[in-house]
């Protein structure tokens, strides 16, 4: 005879007007993970992502730092160093010269 299927864990969410809410914890979790990952898309406005992050990290929020964090790393990934200086507005700490010395000794760092 076949088992039937566990019942969903419900949850009670209660908003800021005292409205109370009994929705699946599983709904509950992907929606806050839907509005963190918005919360975090700040445009081009790297200081407040970088803001969001130190606050995080003292708030002791996990989720929201790790959401931040990853944000940075896609708006990382798959740029060249020159990318990387212009998007979080890093001035070059080398001459041209150093730089140039730089990349012969180092090539698999600008591949």
């Amino acid at each position: 005879m076949a088992e039937a299927p566990a019942a969903a864990k419900m949850i009670t969410l209660k908003s800021s007007d005292e409205q109370t809410f009994v929705i699946e914890e599983s709904v509950a979790l992907h929606q806050r993970q839907y509005l963190g990952k918005e919360f975090v898309n700040v445009g081009n406005n790297i200081q407040l992502l970088f803001d969001l992050i130190v606050a995080s990290n003292s708030l002791n929020t996990n989720g929201l730092a790790y959401l931040a964090k990853h944000k940075v790393w896609e708006m990382m990934s798959g740029k060249t160093p020159e990318q990387l200086r212009s998007t979080f507005n890093i001035g070059a700490y080398f001459t041209p010269e150093e730089d140039e010395q730089h990349r012969r000794e180092n090539p698999w760092a600008f591949e």
